[in-house]
């Protein structure tokens, strides 16, 4: 069981960089905040034209 535990702990700690540098190239590439909605009392600023082409032909931002 020692084996799977070190396994498991390996792989999850692999799999936490690669989501983190993920959203790390996102936010750089796309400039945008990848923490969901923000928090009571901030205003969001408009950005322009949503990145997913689809939802910017929709309108949506």
């Amino acid at each position: 069981m020692s084996v799977f535990g070190g396994m498991s702990k390996g792989e999850r700690n692999r799999t936490k960089l690669r989501v983190r540098t993920a959203m790390a190239a996102q936010t750089l590439l796309e400039g945008r905040y990848l923490g969901g909605r923000p928090p009571c009392g901030y205003t969001p600023h408009d950005l322009g034209a949503h990145p997913n082409p689809a939802k910017a032909a929709d309108g949506n931002r």
